[in-house]
């Protein structure tokens, strides 16, 4: 068992979710440990080639230059590891699919916060500004872990206890995978979120408060009600469904754990560098190559000595 393989294990005792002990045996039974070391092979077969025209220059059967075998092959092998940095499934599985709860003040966010939740854990007035800080609280959504998160009413003030909350608000919205959008049913619906970069795709519009207003003022679009409960079933299943596609759109044989989001950085930065050094000496074009091999190694734990010589007498009739 290597380390990604133990990290797994770990991961299934900590699961909370069925999506969260899907991950966790992915990487028990090994499926993330193959990639990385399909990642090692190419890179080791690279170092080869070039270790063997450093070393064995007098050989007939070296090639004189690697540079069309291996560079290219390099740097399709760090936008390989640059996509799998880029996709996020697993650590929305493991971390949570996060949705903010925004709007105006008094639209209802703490309410439907505290519904969802099945217990009180924002204080809810009529007093504008009440909400100052970013509350959470975490759910499972057929078998997907959604941490909601409960913003300050987003609005101009001059308070500046209640600005630093607005701020924080912005930001957790901006990092969200899906907003909430809360309206009050008997206002006008207003998308202003106040320097968001969020896009229309990752936000749903909710209108609140649907017990206070006339059936024919709901109709048409999603509303909810929090002292009856009306709508929030078709709200879960539209989070959820959400949820599902973040999930699903990606691999859950991606970098999971920070330490191995490190590694991978690392390793494709070398790559990088070792592929735009066209000027400089071959044997420093190699140790980048080296250095990019050992953050490999260390996301499996497996750093043995080095077994290039194994390779090269392998492939090429050296000292025959």
């Amino acid at each position: 068992m290597d380390l990604v393989e133990a990290e797994g294990l770990a991961e299934l005792v900590q699961a909370e979710t069925a999506a969260q002990r899907r991950l966790a045996k992915y990487l028990a039974d090994g499926h993330l440990s193959r990639r990385y070391d399909a990642w090692m092979k190419r890179l080791s077969q690279a170092r080869a080639l070039i270790e063997a025209e450093l070393d064995f220059t007098d050989e007939g059967d070296i090639p004189g230059s690697v540079s069309d075998q291996v560079w290219q092959d390099m740097q399709l092998l760090a936008d390989e590891m640059a996509a799998a940095l880029d996709d996020h499934t697993a650590e929305i599985v493991r971390e949570g699919f996060r949705v903010a709860i925004a709007g105006p003040p008094n639209a209802g966010k703490s309410s439907l916060m505290n519904f969802l939740a099945k217990r009180d854990v924002a204080i809810v007035t009529d007093i504008a500004g009440t909400t100052r800080d970013v509350l959470s609280v975490d759910l499972d959504l057929d078998g997907n872990r959604i941490v909601l998160f409960d913003t300050a009413g987003l609005r101009e003030t001059e308070d500046p206890v209640e600005r630093i909350g607005i701020e924080r608000a912005r930001q957790t919205i901006n990092a969200a995978d899906l907003v909430l959008h809360l309206v009050d049913l008997g206002e006008p619906t207003s998308l202003d979120l106040h320097d968001t970069s969020k896009l229309d795709s990752d936000m749903i519009v909710v209108r609140t408060k649907r017990d206070r207003h006339h059936p024919a003022e709901a109709a048409g679009g999603l509303s909810v009600s929090t002292v009856t409960g009306e709508g929030v079933d078709s709200l879960l299943k539209q989070i959820s469904q959400r949820a599902s596609v973040a999930v699903q759109g990606g691999q859950l044989v991606t970098p999971l754990l920070i330490r191995h989001r490190n590694h991978i950085s690392a390793a494709c930065d070398w790559l990088r560098a070792a592929g735009a050094a066209e000027d400089h000496a071959l044997e420093l074009r190699a140790e980048m190559l080296r250095s990019a091999a050992d953050d490999l190694a260390h996301l499996t734990g497996r750093v043995t000595p080095d077994a290039l010589l194994g390779l090269i007498f392998s492939q090429f009739c050296v000292g025959k």
